[in-house]
């Protein structure tokens, strides 16, 4: 019986979660997924006129999702033992992004790494957070999350382990993983989308 209870509450804390993450305006996500996705494809396709601009919009972007885990931390508090995690990651972003936003000029080495750094952490929050509700089916966008952290985890290896390359290539690099979060993003707003009609 008592671990029938635990995991009808962890069950109502997931559903709580995953209904305040689905509460947000879908069209502000799938606008931002798209968004990303463009800035992405630019980078990929001009690197070497964009090098500078992507550091800053990256940087800012890492600012904002800092805020957005602060802001969802706080949220949940009550919910969520993981609380603690979500908002350690949130404001390790919001460092992160404010050192690549106050020295831009700093080498193209060390804003990869950072960057890494970020997915990294973003990456496992949202690995760990798929893997603690996998086993129920109520709870949405579990594979959106897994998918994204698998991502995350990969880029953010791949960017801290990365020998010195010249910065085209990492602004490369960073595109494409601008593409793809914008990807999955859109793809979370359509989804919360199709959960706020059914409501």
């Amino acid at each position: 019986m008592g671990g029938e209870t635990r995991t009808e509450a962890e069950l109502e804390k997931a559903k709580a979660i995953d209904k305040m993450i689905m509460a947000r305006p879908w069209w502000e996500m799938v606008l931002r997924g798209i968004l990303l996705l463009v800035l992405g494809v630019i980078a990929m396709v001009y690197p070497d006129i964009t090098i500078g601009i992507i550091v800053l919009l990256f940087g800012a972007l890492i600012l904002i999702e800092g805020i957005f885990l602060v802001i969802g931390s706080i949220a949940v508090k009550a919910e969520d033992p993981m609380w603690v995690v979500l908002l350690i990651g949130g404001i390790v972003s919001i460092a992160l992004g404010a050192i690549i936003l106050a020295w831009p000029d700093l080498t193209a080495r060390v804003v990869l790494f950072l960057i890494g750094a970020w997915a990294l952490i973003v990456g496992l929050i949202n690995l760990m957070w798929a893997l603690k509700v996998r086993k129920h089916e109520e709870v949405t966008g579990k594979g959106v999350h897994a998918f994204f952290g698998i991502v995350g985890i990969a880029f953010g290896i791949i960017a801290i382990a990365w020998p010195e390359e010249t910065a085209v290539t990492i602004v490369v690099i960073i595109g494409i993983f601008i593409a793809l979060m914008g990807i999955l993003l859109a793809i979370a707003g359509f989804m919360a989308r199709k959960e706020q009609t059914i409501e």
